[in-house]
């Protein structure tokens, strides 16, 4: 009946369990869910029937469309995809018994338009099964059918609702109705139960008694559903950088310069401390807010420039620290490219009579 969706069961209480809602065409489970969630969370009727799998999370947010490759996208509604290549929705809500449980509302196993693959294939997710049944026509001959190739880990655990119950017309019936169920049904459920989906008390006890059967799950064999677990604890979004404008660095040529040139002891000053120290730049750097100063006359003209160029930024960003750096090479280079050629200059004219 089930392959387990080919993946490996959890086994431990390390997340919330997952309780499936399922039953024939007609049962009342997704008027069940939004009964229980006290506000309309899925459709139902109609509309409910053309619907694949709806996993329903707590603290998620939107709709997520997991496909059959088990790819993740989110989408704006649950209407519109294809009930065999969706794998089912998830589905975000506020209510608060999500907090306890996750719900997964699933397809009616004998609608005749819906494969049986589209809600069996969540079996293998499932802690936990409710099986509604409706009262008028309980436990039939298909539903048995049907729990008699149920995964072991799913049987004798899971809850047997006999749903509209208000449709019995006496206590009589109703009291004939759940002997017959509970003989009939007993060895595949741990707890038979009917209850009116239009009685808030009935609905306020069966909600406590599905909590207190989620609670006690000591083991929780579903298999893993990452999509699940990524839309229940998204990733924050990654902070953006601010913009930061490229910075080219100036590819400047080598060239000689004899050492006799201007210095005798054979050392070229990169700056000629006769001249303006810092070049004008093209504004690349102080873009990001620095405010180019004239260095003091006690500080090295290398270091004033760096720290001109670095002032207000954050240097442990990889691409500031590689933009200055580009900076303080090209105006380095710039400024001996300069006195390079006023050396030359002067070389060439000689000195002044």
């Amino acid at each position: 009946m089930l392959d387990h969706d080919e993946a490996s069961l959890s086994g431990t209480a390390q997340r919330l369990p997952r309780i499936l809602i399922a039953g024939e065409f007609s049962a009342g489970k997704s008027q069940l869910i939004n009964a229980l969630a006290g506000q309309k969370v899925v459709p139902s009727g109609v509309t409910a029937t053309a619907l694949p799998p709806v996993w329903l999370v707590g603290g998620a947010q939107g709709i997520t469309r997991v496909d059959s490759n088990d790819q993740a996208k989110p989408v704006d509604r649950l209407t519109g995809a294809g009930v065999m290549s969706t794998k089912y929705f998830i589905l975000g809500s506020d209510a608060p018994l999500l907090a306890s449980f996750d719900l997964i509302d699933t397809p009616g196993s004998s609608d005749p338009n819906m494969p049986a693959d589209c809600w069996e294939r969540m079996l293998g997710y499932a802690d936990m099964v409710i099986w509604c049944t409706n009262a008028v026509q309980a436990w039939r001959q298909s539903e048995k059918a049907v729990w008699d190739e149920m995964p072991e880990h799913l049987v004798g655990t899971g809850m047997l609702l006999l749903t509209h119950l208000d449709k019995l017309h006496d206590t009589r019936s109703c009291d004939k109705l759940m002997r017959r169920v509970r003989r009939e049904a007993g060895d595949y459920f741990g707890t038979i139960c009917g209850a009116s989906l239009l009685d808030p008390d009935h609905i306020t006890e069966l909600a406590a008694e599905i909590a207190a059967q989620a609670a006690a799950l000591t083991v929780l064999p579903g298999a893993e559903a990452p999509a699940v677990d990524r839309a229940r604890n998204p990733e924050p979004a990654a902070e953006q950088p601010a913009d930061v404008q490229a910075v080219v660095p100036r590819r400047v040529k080598a060239r000689h310069v004899p050492e006799t040139a201007g210095h005798g002891n054979g050392v070229v000053p990169l700056f000629d401390p006769t001249t303006k120290a810092v070049a004008e730049t093209d504004g690349l750097v102080d873009n990001y807010g620095a405010t180019p100063k004239t260095p003091a006359a006690t500080g090295g003209v290398a270091t004033e420039t760096w720290e001109r160029l670095t002032r207000g930024h954050d240097l442990t960003r990889p691409d500031i620290l590689n933009a200055c750096i580009a900076q303080l090479l090209g105006e380095l280079d710039g400024e001996f490219e300069r006195m390079h050629w006023r050396q030359d200059t002067q070389l060439r004219s000689g000195p002044r009579g």
